[in-house]
């Protein structure tokens, strides 16, 4: 079985003052919730049920898509659904995490494609978003805060502005009838907190 969800916004929403937060709100979504907040747990049950996970940010999208064994599907969309219901962000790990982020900026410096890829953006217009550093590294993210707790205020306000039902397209892929899937989306993502803001909508 597989499900994913697609969220409409992505480094093009990240803001000046922590470029890279999008991304970074990506990688701290599988570091633990308010439910499940062992930071292992969702990645281990999926793998625990032959699955895995995966998750990337673009420009205007974020992307979260995931597979499982049958026996573990429900299993696994309750804990998917915490990401986007009441995710920790512990501090801790945030400060962790960030020297994965740096260390993913790093091994993308070299790409052939990477750097054709700068040279395009460098030249668009410098008051648009698009010339933006976009994959975040420990200068932008921490600015200056070795605490972790900027960032962590920076990682809640952008998941409150932009992780919400109006902004985000579900999918689940199983065995199963379409009454079947349909009650098992509003079971779990059922849960997630309409935002109702104009900054969301």
């Amino acid at each position: 079985a597989g499900f994913a969800v697609g969220v409409d916004a992505g480094s093009f929403s990240d803001g000046l003052d922590f470029p890279g937060v999008a991304h970074f709100c990506e990688h701290m979504l599988f570091l633990g919730n308010e439910k499940y907040p062992d930071q292992g747990d969702f990645d281990n049950y999926l793998s625990q049920h032959d699955g895995g996970s995966n998750a990337y940010t673009d420009q205007e999208m974020t992307i979260y898509f995931n597979e499982v064994g049958m026996s573990g599907l429900e299993g696994g969309l309750e804990r998917f659904s915490q990401f986007f219901i009441a995710p920790l962000f512990n501090v801790s790990m945030a400060t962790k995490e960030v020297n994965a982020v740096n260390q993913e900026h790093d091994k993308n410096k070299p790409s052939a494609f990477r750097r054709t890829w700068e040279v395009m953006r460098s030249l668009a217009n410098p008051e648009s978003v698009v010339p933006r550093f976009y994959t975040g590294d420990k200068e932008t993210l921490l600015r200056g805060d070795p605490s972790g707790k900027k960032v962590v205020a920076a990682l809640q306000n952008y998941h409150t502005k932009n992780y919400c039902p109006e902004r985000e397209t579900g999918v689940i892929v199983a065995n199963m009838t379409t009454d079947e899937l349909m009650d098992l989306a509003r079971k779990y993502y059922g849960q997630v907190p309409a935002k109702l803001n104009k900054e969301c909508i």
